[in-house]
């Protein structure tokens, strides 16, 4: 069972104007091996290249068994009962598709390969996509108008997801917002295409926002499990 449940945001008291669709690509067990793909998988048309990881020699440690990429990914998919692959992309930030198969740009992983915080934020991010089951929408009959309406608020409600998801990881948010705010420039010359998000100072907000209501929520859940003292418990009472 997901620890997580999709929230509304509007309920949450946070204030959302749009967003996008989500991003780019990656992921292998070894050094030596790309992940198994699921049977009949082929790429979506928006999806960018895979990569081969022999390609990157200075990102397999990430990849390697207990590596940063691979606890992270183990980790989530505990947190949100989900079951989503990472694979490695020539290019682009972060994104995931209606396979739950994440991408992760190798350049832009050259630029954090240092910076785990970052990497976790990317990461919680595409989670989150999977937590509200935006890559489950298939296509609709929408106008323009409407499908940007919805890209922008989905990539919202990813990064509200993004801040619980790197609370209950134990780490912290500043990574991933100082992604949003400063943006990224790696080194495969991808550019993205801002216009189809939120403004960046809001996904900012949203994303410490969630974060401090999840910290706060455990804070409070620790208070009161030890408000209560130490006390004996009746063998006839049945704890649930």
């Amino acid at each position: 069972m997901s620890l997580l449940r999709p929230i509304d945001l509007s309920a949450a008291g946070m204030t959302l104007a749009g967003a996008l669709a989500s991003g780019a690509a990656f992921h292998g067990t070894t050094p030596s091996q790309v992940r198994r793909k699921p049977k009949n998988w082929r790429p979506h048309s928006d999806a960018p290249d895979l990569a081969d990881l022999t390609d990157y020699p200075d990102l397999i440690p990430l990849f390697e068994q207990g590596g940063l990429i691979n606890s992270l990914e183990r980790r989530l998919n505990e947190l949100t009962a989900n079951d989503c692959a990472v694979f490695l992309s020539k290019n682009g930030i972060g994104m995931i598709d209606s396979d739950g198969m994440v991408y992760l740009g190798a350049g832009a992983l050259r630029n954090f390969r240092n910076d785990s915080s970052t990497i976790a934020g990317i990461m919680a991010h595409e989670w989150g996509h999977a937590l509200m089951g935006h890559c489950r929408v298939g296509d609709l009959n929408w106008t323009a108008d409407q499908w940007f309406f919805w890209l922008r608020k989905s990539e919202a409600e990813a990064d509200s997801q993004a801040g619980r998801l790197l609370c209950l990881l134990g780490d912290q948010p500043d990574g991933l917002v100082k992604l949003l705010l400063s943006g990224v420039e790696p080194d495969d010359g991808y550019v993205p295409d801002l216009t189809r998000y939120p403004r960046p100072d809001l996904r900012a907000q949203i994303v410490l926002e969630s974060f401090r209501r999840q910290y706060n929520a455990q804070n409070r859940l620790r208070h009161l499990s030890l408000a209560g003292g130490v006390y004996a418990v009746p063998e006839r009472y049945r704890l649930l």
